[in-house]
C-alpha cells in the first residue's frame, strides 16, 4: 500500500517525542539521576561540545518524562500538563 505523507508526518512526530525509560526509582533516585544528566550537560557546555550538550540537555528531557510515567502520568496526561504549562507561560510572556 501507498504511504500518504499524513502516515509519514504522524511516524515521524511520533518517533520524535521523549519516550520514558522502564527504570522505576524512588524519588530520591529519580532526582539523582536528573542531577548526573545535568552535571553531563554542563561539562558538555564548559567544554564548547554544542551537540553533546544538546544530547545530554536531551537526556535530561528524557529523564524527566520517565520520572512523570513511573509516578503514573502516561503520555495524554503528560500533554495536557504540558498544554497548562505553555498556557501559563503564554500568560506570562515567556513563549516565543
Amino acid at each position: 500500500f501507498p504511504v500518504t505523507i499524513l502516515q509519514v508526518l504522524a511516524f515521524n512526530l511520533i518517533d520524535s517525542q521523549p519516550k520514558p525509560c522502564k527504570f522505576h526509582l524512588d524519588t530520591k533516585g529519580w532526582f539523582a539521576k536528573i542531577n548526573e544528566e545535568t552535571f553531563e550537560a554542563h561539562e558538555q557546555a564548559v567544554l564548547g561540545n554544542k551537540d553533546a550538550e544538546a544530547e545530554e540537555l536531551t537526556d535530561i528531557i528524557t529523564v524527566c518524562v520517565s520520572m512523570l510515567e513511573d509516578m503514573g502520568y502516561d503520555q495524554s496526561a503528560r500533554m495536557k500538563i504540558q498544554r497548562e504549562v505553555n498556557e501559563k507561560n503564554g500568560k506570562r510572556n515567556y513563549l516565543k
